[in-house]
């Protein structure tokens, strides 16, 4: 029986939504889970699931950004298939941090 209750989201914009300069043809794909569904792997499943909708769909570029000592979600990008690509700062109206920004390319077929 559950409890009908959130254990996180993910979030689907183009990367550097909030910044001064967003990229319409590489999507950001962002997730957020409660601490207590951490090392289950719920964020992996969720984001295939989400990435394999962009694939069919037919976007061509898919990027996802971390905290440097964010582990965890390094591991789901590295999961998914992405590939570091750089550290930068990204700077929006409530953060400003080093992140690492991993990316892949989606193929239809």
């Amino acid at each position: 029986t559950g409890t009908r209750e959130a254990i996180g989201w993910i979030l689907v914009r183009p990367l550097g939504f909030f910044t001064g300069n967003p990229q319409p043809d590489n999507l950001e794909l962002g997730w957020r889970f409660r601490r207590q569904s951490w090392g289950k792997g719920y964020a992996t499943e969720a984001a295939k699931a989400v990435l394999d909708s962009l694939r069919q769909a037919g976007y061509p570029q898919f990027s996802a950004i971390a905290l440097e000592d964010n582990h965890g979600s390094i591991n789901i990008m590295q999961k998914l298939g992405m590939q570091y690509q750089r550290t930068e700062r990204y700077t929006d109206a409530i953060f400003d941090e080093d992140v690492v920004v991993y990316s892949t390319h989606l193929v239809n077929g």
